[in-house]
């Protein structure tokens, strides 16, 4: 639970990106993580300031689980959902076809449990986060 040891856990430009989308006026950001609660809480506690606190979510089950739970507080808001798992990015399709879906195609998890789905086609794909800068901005 050391901050450096918590902040390597973060993808190395999350922060400049999300102080940059921060400055938005129009956009909110918040962050739906899974895994050890602690643990996500120590991680988020580094960009908390970035987040809207109403739209941060931790769970500890798998996302699959909590996904359509979490999703139904957003049926009526415009959402762009970024994940480096194709089947989230799916499920949240097929749950909220109006959301913006945006797959983070990140070499280091190719072929742990990121298998791509043959219906499903992300509406953006990036290979990293500073990539989801002009997407969200203009």
């Amino acid at each position: 639970m050391h901050e450096k040891v918590l902040e390597s856990a973060l993808y190395e430009e999350a922060k400049e990106v999300l102080e940059i989308l921060s400055r938005e006026k129009d956009i909110m950001l918040g962050i739906f993580s899974w895994g050890n609660i602690p643990t996500q809480k120590a991680k988020i506690e580094l960009i908390k300031h970035y987040l809207h606190e109403k739209h941060i979510h931790i769970v500890e089950i798998n996302k699959h689980t909590a996904l359509p739970e979490i999703l139904k507080k957003y049926q009526s808001d415009r959402v762009y959902l970024v994940d480096d798992f194709q089947e989230i990015l799916s499920k949240a399709k097929e749950l909220h076809p109006d959301m913006y879906t945006i797959w983070i195609k990140r070499p280091e998890i190719e072929g742990l449990q990121n298998r791509i789905f043959a219906n499903f086609v992300p509406d953006s794909i990036i290979n990293s986060l500073s990539e989801v800068i002009p997407l969200l901005t203009k």
